[in-house]
């Protein structure tokens, strides 16, 4: 990893230290575990919000290369949240430092591995655009998109989900069981 990949991940690290570390993981056919810091929320792969979810955040996929290859003002840290699959399940991953389009790209493991042993935090991915489930950016110090984050705030006590709410375009509104 050379230090501009390294400068490309870490300053979201700064500003959004528990989000970055978001990870949806697929621990069986029927459970899944959104991480936000120290906090693990259960979903079950079949949960339909979060599904819902994916599918809107892989509909707006156009729009989110769109802005990675023409940035505006105040539009930076572009993230994807990508599924890595193995033998015995599979694992989400926000992946930073991405390099390439929607037809080709890599991108950096932005968090560390729970279950999924054949990538590591910091390692350079090649981009399966079907393993997409989510992707975000900064827009003025705000995170755009991240439809993933989102639902997962949305199922949190209203004292948490306050913290969250202001970083997020948008709030969580839609996503408030």
């Amino acid at each position: 990893m050379t230090s501009h990949d390294v400068g490309a991940i870490l300053p979201v690290h700064a500003r959004f230290p528990d989000l970055l570390l978001t990870s949806l993981l697929l621990v069986s056919p029927v459970q899944a575990e959104e991480k936000i810091g120290d906090k693990v929320i259960k979903f079950d792969a079949r949960d339909p919000e979060m599904n819902a979810a994916i599918m809107k955040a892989r509909e707006a996929l156009p729009g989110f290369w769109q802005k990675f290859a023409q940035p505006g003002p105040g539009e930076n840290e572009f993230y994807l949240k990508v599924m890595i699959v193995e033998d015995g399940g599979s694992e989400h991953f926000w992946c930073g430092a991405i390099r390439g389009n929607a037809a080709a790209a890599t991108c950096i493991i932005a968090n560390k591995p729970m279950f999924v042993t054949s990538v590591k935090f910091g390692e350079r991915v090649t981009v399966n655009p079907d393993n997409i489930s989510d992707w975000k950016y900064n827009l003025n110090g705000k995170i755009k998109g991240g439809e993933t984050i989102r639902v997962m705030i949305g199922r949190m006590p209203e004292e948490e989900r306050a913290k969250y709410r202001e970083l997020l375009v948008g709030g969580v509104e839609g996503y408030q069981k």
